[in-house]
């Protein structure tokens, strides 16, 4: 999907670009983060009443395979909203000197999000898995909030 859609999310911000409508890398990246709270609500609309425990039995409720396609669709937009414009931010706003070090710093924050994917694993088998999903949506929802609540702070410095 990343193949498919990198250029027509381009175009789109090409297209945005054109009509002096394009929103500022920060913008992008807070837009994202509620593309990613978005995709989230697929996969929690499509696992209410399940049993995560009861799935390998036959008898057990099946969802649509769309909601998977869907989520993967939804969370490659927010992909593609998220880590070309921050690492494109990072380079912009850091001093010369230190711009490798700072977009290895985004990378590492990068590595650390990914490392911290247990969290899923440790709650799915804990709580309902739509409650995994509605912790996901709100921590997204949160992240866009902080963004957006400095955003002028963010336009700022780019």
């Amino acid at each position: 999907m990343i193949v498919l859609l990198t250029p027509i999310i381009v175009g789109l911000f090409a297209w945005l670009n054109r009509r002096k409508m394009e929103p500022s890398a920060p913008r992008k990246i807070g837009i994202g983060m509620i593309i990613t709270a978005i995709g989230f609500v697929i996969l929690l609309v499509g696992s209410i009443g399940l049993d995560p425990f009861k799935e390998l039995m036959p008898d057990s409720p099946r969802v649509s395979s769309y909601y998977l396609i869907s989520t993967y669709f939804t969370l490659t937009i927010a992909e593609l909203f998220l880590s070309p414009m921050g690492i494109s931010f990072v380079s912009k706003v850091s001093p010369p000197k230190y711009q490798g070090l700072m977009q290895g710093g985004w990378l590492g924050a990068t590595a650390l999000g990914n490392q911290m994917l247990w969290v899923g694993s440790y709650l799915y088998e804990r709580v309902a898995i739509w409650q995994v999903w509605s912790i996901f949506i709100v921590l997204s929802l949160i992240a866009a909030a902080f963004i957006f609540s400095i955003m002028k702070k963010l336009e700022k410095v780019s």
